[in-house]
This record gives structure tokens, C-alpha cells and sequence, in this order.
């Protein structure tokens, strides 16, 4: 999400004088090394060759997020703070929920944010590993329980500075933008189609009826723009949360996406993909 949304911000919005990227300094490379690495990529070809000038308001700030306070220098981070902060969550952080509505909901069962930190400086991992049960609760995983804890830590600690939530759903490739189709990564549902396309994946089992809500990257950046703007542009006293999701207007069930692809997937057992797709190859 992240190069799409630098690459989305340099290309469409020409007024912004600067981006500051947290980019974490590397055994043998320097951030300014890293920024570099990053912008010989394929996704900012166009910038490249039609606008190379906007490429120069890349700031790499050197980060490391396993530090206090992200490792980010005093410096640094005066003047960080006079910016707008955008969370990035994720639409399942409340699935002990039966109806999930734009708030911060109450973790149960009730631990603070620092306290479960504290946990995590001293404890080892078979002792936490015993915790873990209870500290989660009825949720499924530590990532939805991890989400939900930022989520009361930034209502916590915020203080004056300007936070939107954004909570996608399930993140998969490109709509529209930089190019249709695009990903750079096989995690999640990109990784499933891949594995059914080399024939590697061939059954799953899932309740029929549920639904696998997906949200193209690009749709998700723009929200993320947007929520950027309005909290800056006009101020609240509360956290504005966005929920960015496709299921209740497009719903997708399982019964569904097979049912519209069996044709796809006869065809990847007698044809399997040779190597993986990148759209770029062929823009």
C-alpha cells in the first residue's frame, strides 16, 4: 500500500511540496540508498519519464518501528508533528462485533494498550504463548486483537495531534492504478490465485456463504488522500474512521467467485501458469 500510495500522491497531486517516507536504514545501505532503490521501480516508470521532478520531494527519515518512539531522531520528529496522521487498521479489528459501525469499540477482555506492552518487554515467548488465550478473547488471532489495541492507544494518546482511522478489508491488486492489475507481493488472495494458476492449490474448504470482502489497493489510497484532507482541512475533536470495505454494496461469497471462475480454474489444471504475471510486462 505504501509504493502505491507515494506513487499516487507524486502523480496526482502536484501541489504537495514534500513526502516524508520512515524507511528503516539497512546493514549496507542508507536511506537515501533505499529511496533510490525505490524509485527505479517499475511503478514509477511514468513518473520517471514524464515528471521526474516530482520524484525529488522524497524525504527518506530514517526509522526503525522495533524502537521507542519508532527510533525517529528528535529532529525528525519535530518536524513530523506538525503533520496529519493517517492509521491504517483493518475492517476486522472489531469481528467479536455482531454490527460494526465508525468507533472505537472497547477491547475486551478490557486489557490498556501499555499494559500488554509491558507484558511483551519481560515475559518469554512460551509464557506469552500461554496468555495469549486469554488476552484475546473471542477473537480469532493476535493481529485483530493487535489492531484493536492501536486503535485505543491512538484515541489515548493523540492529544493535539490530527488522526483519521482507515479500516480496509481484504487489500488485493489494482483497479485502475498505477496500471490494472498491478501487485508486487503473493500475500493473501493474491497468493491463493497464484497457487490455483501453477496448480498448486487445488481445494479449499470454506463455508460457501461467507463472504470475501475485497478492496482494490488503489481504492483504498484514495480514501486514505481523502481522509488526509478532510482532517486537515477540517479539524474535529474526535477520530473520523472510514470503514472501506465491498461487502454490503458488492457482496462476494464464495458461491459466488466460483462459481464465476470454474471456467478459470479448468483451465489452469490443463494450462498451468508457467511463471508469474506482472501486468507491467505487457503496459
Amino acid at each position: 500500500m505504501g509504493k502505491v500510495l507515494v506513487e499516487k500522491l507524486l502523480r496526482s497531486c502536484p501541489d504537495i511540496r514534500n513526502i516524508y517516507l520512515l524507511m528503516r536504514p539497512k546493514k549496507n545501505q542508507n536511506v537515501e540508498e533505499g529511496l533510490q532503490e525505490l524509485l527505479n521501480g517499475t511503478l514509477f516508470e511514468t513518473l520517471r519519464r514524464d515528471s521526474p521532478g516530482e520524484l525529488t520531494k522524497m524525504i527518506p527519515v530514517a526509522s526503525d518501528i522495533t524502537q521507542p518512539e519508532l527510533g525517529i531522531s528528535i529532529e525528525d520528529k519535530n518536524l513530523l508533528i506538525r503533520s496529519a496522521f493517517i492509521h491504517v487498521s483493518t475492517a476486522y479489528c472489531n469481528c467479536d462485533q455482531t454490527y460494526v459501525v465508525e468507533e472505537i469499540y472497547p477491547v475486551e477482555p478490557k486489557p490498556k494498550p501499555k499494559q500488554v506492552i509491558a507484558l511483551t518487554e519481560w515475559m518469554n515467548d512460551k509464557m506469552f504463548e500461554q496468555l495469549t488465550p486469554n488476552l484475546i478473547g473471542d477473537r480469532p488471532n493476535t493481529y485483530t486483537f493487535t489492531k484493536a489495541l492501536a486503535e485505543q492507544l491512538l484515541q489515548q494518546e493523540r492529544h493535539s495531534l490530527l488522526v483519521a482511522i482507515v479500516r480496509p478489508s481484504i487489500v488485493l491488486s489494482a483497479y485502475k492504478e498505477p496500471v490494472a492489475g498491478w501487485v508486487d507481493n503473493y500475500h493473501g488472495s493474491t497468493g491463493l490465485i497464484l497457487a490455483a494458476g501453477k496448480c498448486v492449490f487445488r481445494t479449499m474448504l470454506c463455508h460457501e456463504d461467507k463472504v470475501a470482502d475485497l478492496v482494490p489497493v488503489d481504492i483504498l489510497i484514495n480514501l486514505m488522500i481523502c481522509a488526509a484532507w478532510r482532517i486537515a482541512t477540517q479539524r474535529t475533536d474526535t477520530i473520523p474512521i472510514y470503514n472501506c470495505c465491498t461487502g454490503q454494496q458488492n457482496p462476494i461469497t464464495y458461491t459466488r467467485g466460483t462459481a464465476g471462475s470454474d471456467i478459470w480454474f479448468t483451465h489452469s489444471v490443463e494450462r498451468p501458469v508457467v511463471r508469474s504475471y506482472h501486468p507491467w510486462d505487457y503496459a
